[in-house]
C-alpha cells in the first residue's frame, strides 16, 4: 500500500486528463458535445425506430460542427450558400495586408510630411520660416519628387528658399490631386484603427 498522499498511478492519470484537457479549445469540447448528444440521440431513435428522415437530421446535426474543416462551400436548397475556409483565409489575407498599408503607410513619409500636405490642403495660407537646406526644404523636395506637391508656374522649392524669412509656402506651391487622394487614403487608414 502506498504511504499517504503519495501519488498513485489513478492520480497520475487524473493528473494528465486534467492538465491536457485545459489545453483543449472551448470550440473543440463544444463540437464534441454536440456530436455526442447528437449520436446518442440518432442511437437511441434507430433502436426504436428504424432510419428515417428523422434519423438522417440527426445525424445531419451531429456533423455540422465538423463541416467547415472539410468543406469550403456548402450550398442549401433555395440557393443559401455557407462559405467557411475559403472566406476565413480571405478575411485572415485582407487583414494582413490592411496591416502592411498602414505600416508603408507610417514609413513612406514622416509625420511632418503629412503635416506639410494637409497644410497645403487646407484652407488659408501655409504660413513657414524659410532657411535654406533645413529639413523642410528636404521634405518639401521629397513630396515634390513623388507628385504630391507641384511648383506653381514661375515659383517652385528654388524661389521659395532662396526668399528666405516668414513666407506662405502655397504662393509657390500647391497639392496635387495625387498627394489630395493619398491624404485621404491615411485619413481613412486612421479611421479603421
Amino acid at each position: 500500500m502506498a504511504p499517504p498522499n503519495t501519488p498513485t498511478m489513478a492520480t497520475h492519470a487524473v493528473d494528465r486528463v486534467t492538465s491536457s484537457d485545459a489545453n483543449v479549445p472551448a470550440s473543440l469540447k463544444i463540437k464534441i458535445i454536440i456530436s455526442i448528444i447528437c449520436f446518442s440521440l440518432l442511437l437511441f431513435h434507430i433502436m426504436w425506430k428504424s432510419f428515417d428522415p428523422v434519423a438522417l437530421g440527426i445525424l445531419a446535426l451531429g456533423l455540422l460542427p465538423w463541416l467547415p474543416a472539410f468543406l469550403d462551400v456548402a450550398e442549401l436548397p433555395g440557393g443559401i450558400k455557407f462559405q467557411f475556409a475559403k472566406v476565413k483565409r480571405e478575411q485572415e489575407r485582407q487583414a494582413q495586408e490592411l496591416a502592411w498599408i498602414k505600416l508603408l503607410i507610417d514609413l513612406v513619409f514622416s509625420d511632418y510630411e503629412r503635416t506639410h500636405l494637409r497644410n497645403l490642403a487646407a484652407e488659408g495660407p501655409f504660413l513657414a520660416d524659410i532657411n535654406k537646406g533645413s529639413t523642410f526644404e528636404w521634405e518639401l523636395r521629397h513630396l515634390a519628387s513623388l507628385q504630391l506637391i507641384d511648383r506653381l508656374p514661375g515659383k517652385g522649392i528654388g524661389a521659395l528658399f532662396s526668399q528666405g524669412g516668414r513666407c506662405d509656402v502655397k504662393e509657390h506651391l500647391y497639392i496635387t490631386q495625387k498627394g489630395l487622394d493619398y491624404l485621404k487614403i491615411v485619413e481613412e487608414a486612421r479611421l479603421s484603427d
